[in-house]
């Protein structure tokens, strides 16, 4: 099971939720680990959340990029599917759900679009990375996709309580 949530959920949750591998996709900077009973992994993963690489950024500001994608795509095919992940990003909407979109496609080739439409519907507010599902679809040679499911995902919709969305490793 994979649980897409933010920062501040993570950290009250954890315990409960007992994660066995915890990925932070956050801002460069120091901040508390979130943890749970059976963790054996934290990932760190950190860049701010820059939707498009068109533009240029200053210092200090970590603009997304394949070895940032690289580490979730390695994570995913290493992972033997037992025990629970727990995916972070500070608000729970964009970069978490992207790295969470990314992970399960990453498993499950051709279910792009299912697992798009599973992370809306118990997750209207998720509001993928555009630039890291991008570099994703790019690096696993899925032709358009990713981005496509991404698409099809619609627009978010605040509403609904932004618990943990809770997404099977199972199509």
């Amino acid at each position: 099971m994979i649980f897409v949530t933010s920062y501040w959920i993570a950290r009250e949750r954890a315990a409960d939720i007992d994660p066995r591998f915890i990925i932070s996709v956050m801002d460069p900077s120091n901040y508390s680990v979130p943890s749970g009973p059976s963790l054996e992994v934290h990932i760190r993963i950190n860049f701010h959340d820059i939707a498009s690489d068109e533009v240029e950024y200053a210092e200090p500001y970590v603009v997304p990029n394949a070895g940032h994608v690289r580490r979730i795509i390695e994570f995913a095919r290493a992972w033997d599917g037992r025990g629970r992940v727990l995916v972070h990003c500070m608000a729970g909407v964009s970069r978490s759900s992207a790295a969470g979109l990314i992970l399960l496609a990453t498993r499950h080739p051709g279910h792009e679009r299912a697992i798009a439409r599973l992370m809306r519907e118990r997750g209207p507010w998720l509001n993928p990375n555009p630039l890291l599902v991008r570099l994703a679809d790019n690096h696993l040679g899925r032709e358009g996709s990713l981005i496509a499911a991404l698409d099809a995902m619609g627009e978010p919709r605040m509403e609904g309580v932004m618990e943990p969305v809770e997404l099977p490793d199972s199509w």
